[in-house]
């Protein structure tokens, strides 16, 4: 059941991103609003935020359920969703997309420049296990 929680939340915040109408920017490439909110994709990068924007306006810590996925484009995936309701979470992570928006693109390099100690710790974490 939990893939398809975290597939859903794919698809629904792919389909957030595609109404911005603004190309999805990752190291000078375009990504389509799929490859971004895929969860070995982007998704980790957005769900991270999601959950730290949602200890600023809470004041409740929500940990952000990513593992280590060696196939994954940044080694991470989402495996499963926060302990939040499935509107605040794309409400918060949809914020988190209108805070990299620059002129008329998402441009994803400040998001995963934000968020890459914790990715990298997620990654090594999980690599020493295995």
């Amino acid at each position: 059941m939990s893939n398809l929680q975290v597939e859903r939340l794919s698809r629904v915040f792919a389909n957030i991103l595609s109404t911005l109408s603004s190309p999805i920017i990752l190291a000078g490439e375009t990504l389509t609003p799929d490859e971004a909110a895929s969860p070995d994709g982007l998704l980790p990068a957005f769900l991270l935020d999601a959950c730290s924007i949602w200890e600023t306006i809470s004041g409740n810590n929500i940990e952000a359920p990513i593992r280590y996925d060696p196939d994954a484009l940044m080694g991470v995936r989402v495996s499963h969703l926060p302990d939040l309701p499935i509107v605040v979470t794309l409400s918060c992570m949809t914020e988190s997309a209108y805070s990299i928006l620059r002129g008329e693109s998402m441009v994803t390099d400040a998001l995963l420049s934000r968020w890459s100690r914790q990715i990298t710790q997620i990654r090594s974490a999980g690599a020493g296990t295995g």
